[in-house]
């Protein structure tokens, strides 16, 4: 099977995409990651499983600096890399003053 850095939309139908929300609670998360896909503008959306059961999704964006880094805006985690699902998280999610999705920070945990 061929790998690639992530699905498009149409691949994940069946995946139960529709169960992940945005999320409605700011902090520090611990999560897996489940699935990937490819956005209709310059992201990379990914759904998370987090330790109290919620799943969420969230919106990486290409780095200004390397256009091969999807990231949160810490750029410390690449999420486009082959071969993460499955893996842990510890996430930082921050409400912007409008009001809108901060994903301020990610981290891979060795667990």
């Amino acid at each position: 099977m061929n790998q690639k850095r992530a699905s498009t939309r149409t691949e994940l139908i069946g995946c139960g995409l529709e169960e992940y929300q945005s999320p409605e609670e700011f902090g520090s998360f611990i999560g897996v990651l489940d699935y990937k896909h490819w956005g209709k503008s310059v992201n990379l959306w990914i759904y998370l499983t987090l330790d109290n059961g919620l799943k969420i999704k969230l919106s990486c964006y290409r780095s200004r600096k390397d256009e091969s880094i999807y990231s949160a805006r810490d750029e410390k985690y690449n999420f486009s890399l082959i071969g993460n699902e499955g893996k842990k998280f510890k996430l930082l999610i921050l409400q912007t003053k409008k009001g809108t999705i901060n994903f301020a920070s990610c981290e891979l945990l060795d667990i």
